[in-house]
């Protein structure tokens, strides 16, 4: 009687485990949905948006740049996920517009631009190159969460880079609204 206790609370154990496991970021399967053009723009009184910063840097926030009006823009891959996010969303990969180079994050908050598979029409797991663009209920701006780390994109004086909030709720350079390539 006794061991028949203990094998079903061992069952039972690592059947929660296993469904623990499935639901952790890294594991979640995905498909390829499709492709949007977007640019990024810091929410707030300048019209300053994310680009590819052009000194061999990642990542930086600069006003748009009237001899290239694409600069700015990003390949936005996006995914249907089979177990959705507790905070809504849209799962996507970033990719320069001229393409070829994607926005990769690290545990340890720094960014990245990989050329590391670029076919990602056939990726069915996340990677280090997902991130989570999503929009608090009745907010007209989006956090842009890095889905490994649970690290969010945030546009400082010196870099872009992920970072952690504590209780205090999010920093205004951590909100950014989105927009078609044809806008500003």
């Amino acid at each position: 009687m006794q061991s028949r206790i203990s094998e079903a609370k061992y069952t039972t154990r690592r059947r929660l485990c296993r469904l623990a496991g499935s639901t952790r970021s890294s594991e979640r399967r995905v498909q390829y949905r499709e492709l949007y053009i977007r640019k990024f723009r810091l929410q707030g009184d300048y019209a300053l948006y994310l680009s590819p910063a052009p000194a061999g840097g990642v990542l930086d926030v600069a006003a748009q740049r009237s001899n290239s009006p694409n600069e700015e823009c990003f390949r936005v891959h996006t995914f249907d996920v089979l177990t959705p996010f507790p905070e809504g969303g849209q799962v996507a990969v970033l990719e320069t517009y001229n393409g070829g180079r994607f926005l990769h994050g690290t545990s340890s908050g720094n960014l990245s631009l990989t050329s590391e598979g670029n076919d990602v029409t056939s990726l069915s797991q996340i990677d280090g190159r997902f991130f989570l663009l999503h929009s608090p209920l009745g907010a007209s701006h989006y956090r842009i969460k890095h889905i490994t780390t649970g690290l969010y994109l945030s546009a400082g004086q010196e870099r872009v880079s992920l970072v952690t909030f504590d209780s205090r709720g999010f920093a205004g350079n951590a909100r950014f609204e989105v927009f078609s390539c044809s806008r500003s």
